[in-house]
């Protein structure tokens, strides 16, 4: 009897352990996924002016330079232009437009709803992500570009983590970027769902290996291909964003 109820004691107390453990599990899964979202943003670009929680910079990409005056409120859209000027921080060059949302409204979890498309003109063409969840802390690991591309025929999501240029899930979209569509892209927990023009095209699970658990800002990044600048000086691409909303889990 006595070792009986010895084993009988042990089955309480492990199953006593896996119940804490469960519930402790279900908790911290709880505190990660957020269950309802706050607006922080919604833009229509009405104006003449960026918004104040907008900024555009100034910066160095792989084969150019983005410059303040690319990036200009017109026409009810923001415009990100690439185009060619003859005097500039980095010379004579291909300058690009790029914004960053102010790192005060910066969360682990959101939901970014935007609608734009692509003109050019003599045949330019850059690269582009639009948008990108760009981590706070300046590693680039956790980086998540939601729909980037430099074809106008296709983008891709690419969940980056680990070491910057290393490892990284991707998800392509065929889509034309050279038509209107409104893109939502939800972070939530080690979730992402893509939604295109109402659409859902892609729903990952994760872990909190391929989607760090970070506080990030939205990007809109523009700039020339990987492998150089056109070799003309005349034409333009000019991205156009007619809206673009934020909202963060809470």
């Amino acid at each position: 009897m006595s070792k009986a109820r010895s084993l009988f004691a042990c089955v309480v107390l492990l199953a006593t352990a896996l119940t804490a453990l469960s519930t402790a599990q279900v908790a911290e899964a709880s505190n990660y996924t957020s269950t309802s979202w706050k607006t922080v943003i919604n833009d229509t670009f009405d104006g003449t002016t960026m918004p104040s929680h907008w900024r555009a910079y100034n910066g160095k990409h792989r084969a150019n330079c983005s410059r303040t005056s690319h990036a200009t409120v017109s026409g009810g859209q923001l415009h990100l232009k690439l185009k060619y000027d003859s005097s500039g921080d980095c010379g004579a060059a291909w300058y690009s437009g790029g914004v960053t949302l102010t790192e005060s409204l910066s969360a682990p979890n959101q939901r970014v709803t935007v609608k734009f498309r692509i003109t050019n003109s003599n045949g330019i063409v850059g690269h582009r992500i639009v948008p990108m969840l760009n981590p706070n802390d300046g590693t680039g690991i956790g980086e998540q570009d939601l729909c980037e591309s430099t074809p106008y025929s296709f983008c891709s999501t690419f969940l980056h983590y680990g070491a910057p240029g290393t490892t990284q899930v991707r998800k392509k979209y065929y889509v034309d970027l050279t038509q209107w569509h409104t893109m939502q892209f939800t972070t939530n927990g080690n979730r992402v769902i893509a939604i295109i023009d109402g659409v859902k095209v892609w729903d990952y699970t994760g872990s909190s290996t391929t989607l760090p658990r970070k506080l990030r800002h939205v990007v809109l990044q523009q700039e020339c291909v990987k492998t150089g600048c056109p070799g003309t000086h005349s034409g333009y691409e000019d991205i156009l964003i007619d809206s673009i909303k934020v909202e963060n889990g809470n």
